[in-house]
């Protein structure tokens, strides 16, 4: 196919409309967010400069991981309603790791306004 000036694109270049696509998409990004950590027991992203500065952010952020995977090992421990005493401990286990949330909650909120 020739194009409006008589010449032939060459045989193994990728169409002009392809990447003018490609090189419109890439002027948009606009610039990138600082890096952030999220704490799932508190629901927060925290910025990791802010994390790396603070001691007291680095242990939650460890103490929040080991909340993650407790509560994965809760979930999967589910026991029937039918085995009640077993019910009841994996509920007493759920508030345990409520409390634990509470105070990664709180040692976030004093690590932010003391920092």
């Amino acid at each position: 196919m020739d194009s409006f000036d008589g010449t032939r694109p060459a045989a193994d270049s990728p169409p002009a409309r392809a990447t003018s696509r490609r090189r419109r998409h890439r002027t948009r990004r606009g610039p990138k967010d600082p890096w952030n950590l999220r704490f799932a027991s508190i629901g927060a992203h925290i910025p990791a400069a802010v994390v790396a500065d603070c001691p007291t952010l680095l242990v939650v952020a460890v103490e929040d991981m080991c909340w993650q995977l407790a509560m994965d090992s809760w979930r999967a421990a589910k026991p029937g309603r039918r085995h009640r005493r077993a019910y009841t401990a994996w509920q007493a286990q759920y508030q345990q790791l409520q409390d634990k949330r509470a105070r990664l909650q709180a040692l976030v909120d004093e690590a932010l306004t003391a920092g």
